[in-house]
């Protein structure tokens, strides 16, 4: 699996169709900070996975306010081989915060 959050992550990534990709990014829903992701050609790259793991579960169950901070997991597979790009959108309250670009380049 190929973690796309490595410091000094490079641009252009290239992998092997059917391997994986992941991205991990803070959410707080309740505040308005969440994430967003944007495939350039779904054929080449697809959302396989989405998950998030609650920093205070307990607290969630409770309903508690603040409860739903969170890490947003994304896992994406590469699925045929060609080129296209990924996006990653930091939002606050509606309005993108920053983003991350890469180019996905999948060989057989």
């Amino acid at each position: 699996m190929y973690n796309l959050n490595q410091k000094n992550q490079p641009d252009i990534i290239q992998v092997r169709q059917g391997e994986l990709l992941a991205y991990k990014g803070y959410v707080h829903i309740s505040v308005g900070i969440g994430l967003e992701y944007q495939i350039g050609n779904g054929e080449i790259l697809q959302l396989k996975n989405s998950g998030v793991e609650y920093e205070n579960p307990e607290n969630m169950s409770e309903r508690m306010t603040g409860g739903d901070a969170a890490t947003q997991i994304f896992q994406f597979e590469a699925v045929a081989v060609g080129e296209t790009e990924l996006t990653i959108s930091n939002n606050f309250r509606g309005r993108i915060e920053s983003q991350q670009v890469w180019k996905i380049i999948v060989i057989s």
